[in-house]
């Protein structure tokens, strides 16, 4: 069924190669965990406004739309064989809410988080993304497209420096699956080979 919703996007775009088109067709393509094959379709976009057939449109909703598709493209982080990682959103807090209000989950944490902590935590992340490049990132299923934890980099104090951690939290119903192994492998390679640390840490 995958491959034929693929095949059927393609088409689709194949059929209308306006900017609207690969958005939606994009967007579809983001939900199935095909993340390589959206940022495809999202240059896509980027070069049909630079070239353009544009040429009547206000240059204010040319810079609009190339603006959403940078985001769009920014947001999309990691994908693995089960698994796509991207930057976590406010629309997640809900979902935020399942992973970090389970007692279970947050032992380390002194407990479970209230609403409030929770929406503090998102705020932290966002700082982060914005500061540092890096943070926790949500980490979706592509077979289900759940969000069920969070994983990826940030910076923690050791022997009196600040060094880069890769750590996760994930749903405990998703535990004992291998997914925490996959994504933070996946985080630790992006550390060493796109953020080019020397040295990554687990503490």
């Amino acid at each position: 069924e995958k491959k034929k919703c693929i095949a059927w996007v393609n088409y689709a775009y194949q059929l209308d190669r306006t900017p609207a088109t690969a958005w939606g067709c994009a967007d579809l393509l983001e939900e199935i965990g095909e993340k390589q094959g959206a940022k495809k379709l999202l240059n896509d976009v980027l070069e049909v406004i630079k070239n353009n057939s544009l040429s009547d449109a206000d240059p204010k909703d040319i810079q609009s739309v190339t603006e959403r598709v940078e985001k769009k493209m920014d947001e999309m982080i990691l994908e693995t064989e089960r698994l796509v990682l991207r930057k976590l959103e406010q629309s997640d807090f809900r979902e935020a809410c399942k992973l970090l209000q389970d007692p279970e989950v947050m032992y380390a944490y002194e407990g479970a988080f209230s609403d409030q902590e929770v929406q503090v935590w998102l705020d932290k992340m966002f700082r982060r993304y914005e500061n540092d490049g890096f943070a926790l990132w949500a980490v979706v299923e592509k077979g289900s497209g759940e969000l069920i934890g969070q994983c990826g980099i940030t910076y923690q104090e050791y022997n009196g420096g600040w060094v880069p951690e890769v750590g996760y939290l994930f749903r405990k119903e998703f535990w004992h699956k291998g997914f925490a192994t996959e994504a933070a492998i996946a985080c630790k390679e992006y550390a060493f080979q796109v953020l080019d640390f020397d040295d990554v840490y687990s503490i």
